[in-house]
C-alpha cells in the first residue's frame, strides 16, 4: 500500500475518533474515562461503515481491497469434508472411536467451545444461549448448499457441538 494511501487512512480513523471524543454522548461505561468509551464507539461506527462499504464493491474488488491489508488474503483455503465417513464406531482402527476424536480435536470444536463462553459472559442467560446455539446448528443445516464445511455428520452436530462444547461452555 503506497504510503499517502496509509496516511490518508490514519487521517481518517483519527478524525473519527476524535469527532468522537467530542460529540458522541456518555456510555454506561465510566471507567477507564467517559471520553475512550466515545472513541470506541466511534471507531466501531467507523468499522461498520467500512464494512458496508465492503458489501457493496464486486467481489473481486473488496478481495484486491483487503489484499493490501494482508497478502495472504485471496487465496483459496482447501476444504476439508467433515461429512466424508461418518460412523461413529470404527472398529478397524486402535482408537475405535476415531471420527468422534478427529472432530474433538478439530479447530471449530475449539472455536465454538470458546465462543460460547464469551457468549455467555456477554448474555449472561442460560436459557437464550441454548436456543441461540440450536439456532445456529439449524442455520448450518439450513446452508450447507452455500458452504461444504457445513456439511457435519449428524453425531457431530448433536454429539460434539450442541451437547460437549456449548453445553460445557454454557455451562461454565
Amino acid at each position: 500500500m503506497p504510503i499517502y494511501a496509509f496516511s490518508a487512512h490514519l487521517a481518517i480513523i483519527v478524525a473519527t475518533m476524535m469527532f468522537s471524543v467530542v460529540v458522541l454522548p456518555d456510555t454506561h461505561v465510566t471507567r477507564p474515562h467517559p471520553a475512550f468509551w466515545r472513541m470506541i464507539l466511534g471507531l466501531s461506527f467507523l468499522y461498520g461503515l467500512y464494512l458496508i462499504y465492503l458489501t457493496f464493491l464486486p467481489l473481486e474488488d473488496a478481495w484486491k481491497l483487503m489484499m493490501h491489508y494482508d497478502e495472504k488474503l485471496g487465496k483459496n483455503l482447501p476444504e476439508k469434508n467433515y461429512a466424508e465417513d461418518c460412523r461413529f464406531f470404527t472398529p478397524e482402527h486402535p482408537y475405535l472411536f476415531k471420527n468422534f476424536f478427529d472432530a474433538v480435536y478439530d479447530v471449530h470444536f475449539i472455536a465454538h467451545f470458546l465462543g460460547w463462553w464469551f457468549k455467555v459472559l456477554i448474555i449472561r442467560d442460560a436459557k437464550i444461549c441454548w436456543l441461540c446455539s440450536i439456532m445456529f446448528e439449524f442455520l448450518e443445516i439450513t446452508f450447507r448448499h452455500w458452504l461444504p464445511n457445513f456439511h457435519e455428520c449428524w453425531w457431530d452436530h448433536v454429539s460434539t457441538i450442541l451437547f460437549i462444547a456449548n453445553s460445557w461452555c454454557i455451562w461454565m
